[in-house]
């Protein structure tokens, strides 16, 4: 038989107990993503688009759009991208998200859990335009509306020295949010010129 020898001194039983509980600690700890198309990847919730009409919303299978993107750079190979119209009216992206992080100050080191987001978290990633041609919108802008809140606006003022696709651009985030059910409203509206965005994926925990 053999025996293990445990040192009695407190700093080395804090860290045994640490490490011992490392991995449940670490089981809270999920990264889950929203698809344009595929949605939630635990809840299988899907992305709401409005308007409904067809030729607004745009994807990869579009042959006569202007805008031909690279899809193996797109997450899951997949993006929905429409053009804003003034006479059109509003356009909107709707998905709900919960997180279900778990962090325990007992089984992490105060500076650990201290230097470490608490709550949910969210991050929107587009892909953004550059200079893609005469003729062709560019410019990205959005209001990013969660639970009702103040909205917040991202604008993106295409690089018309480049003709460069920037790709898993992060648009908005947003940390420190209680763990519960919310809803992340992306919309266009009352603006006057034309406007292109591009929605990809979210990662939320």
């Amino acid at each position: 038989m053999v025996a293990l020898c445990i040192h009695s001194e407190p700093g080395a039983l804090f860290l045994i107990l640490f490490l011992w509980n490392l991995p449940l600690a670490l089981a809270g700890i999920v990264n889950r993503t929203i698809d344009d198309r595929f949605g939630d990847s635990v809840t299988f919730q899907r992305v709401t688009y409005l308007p409904t009409t067809s030729t607004v919303w745009q994807d990869r299978s579009c042959r006569k759009c202007l805008i031909q993107l690279d899809i193996s750079r797109a997450f899951k190979g997949t993006y929905a991208a429409a053009t804003y119209n003034p006479q059109l009216g509003p356009v909107s992206i709707t998905m709900k998200f919960n997180g279900k992080i778990n962090w325990s100050p007992l089984l992490f080191p105060l500076s650990i859990h201290h230097s470490s987001s608490a709550g949910t978290a969210i991050y929107v990633f587009f892909i953004l335009l550059n200079n893609a041609g005469a003729g062709v919108t560019s410019l990205t802008l959005a209001n990013f509306t969660l639970d009702g809140t103040k909205p917040e606006l991202f604008q993106h003022a295409p690089d018309l020295t480049r003709t460069n696709v920037d790709y898993n651009q992060l648009v908005y985030s947003k940390q420190d949010l209680i763990n519960a059910e919310h809803t992340l409203v992306i919309s266009i509206s009352g603006v006057k010129a034309n406007v292109y965005i591009n929605f990809d994926y979210v990662i939320y925990r």
